[in-house]
């Protein structure tokens, strides 16, 4: 047991983090609670001292940060992307117009990665849950009603 700094609660030693120095592990003051809480707030000043320079980041790093997240959520790198563009004709296969900023398609069920989309179009069939049914009853009911109200 070890009573924290700031809370002042007497907590397990698993509610505190670990710091190792020179070979030797050393238990971190506050506990987690309160660290957080700490880390939390000492954020949230920065930012409002520094408001300019999230943004300025991200628009200076936009191409850089979207393919750091493609790595992480997908496994795919510049190399892998440019060849399903390839293989995909730079073309998106549902609208079949340039896919100018690509957005991975990919199984929910099993994370397999069917292609690259227009956003637009990946977000069409995610909000009909990748549902083939629901899609082909999209198709059917377009042609059906022609734009003819009351279908």
């Amino acid at each position: 047991m070890k009573q924290c700094t700031a809370c002042l609660m007497e907590k397990l030693l698993v509610e505190f983090y670990k710091q190792t120095v020179n070979g030797k592990q050393y238990v971190r003051q506050p506990c987690i609670p309160c660290y957080s809480k700490v880390n939390r707030e000492r954020i949230k000043n920065w930012r409002q001292r520094n408001p300019n320079y999230i943004g300025q980041y991200y628009r200076d790093n936009a191409e850089r940060i979207r393919l750091r997240r493609l790595k992480q959520r997908y496994n795919l790198d510049a190399i892998a992307i440019h060849r399903l563009l390839i293989n995909q004709q730079f073309l998106c296969p549902i609208c079949e117009k340039d896919l100018d900023v690509p957005y991975v398609d990919h199984n929910h069920q099993t994370g397999i990665i069917r292609g690259l989309l227009h956003r637009e179009c990946n977000t069409a069939i995610g909000l009909l849950e990748d549902n083939p049914q629901w899609l082909r009853n999209a198709v059917n009911y377009l042609e059906r009603t022609d734009g003819k109200p009351g279908g």
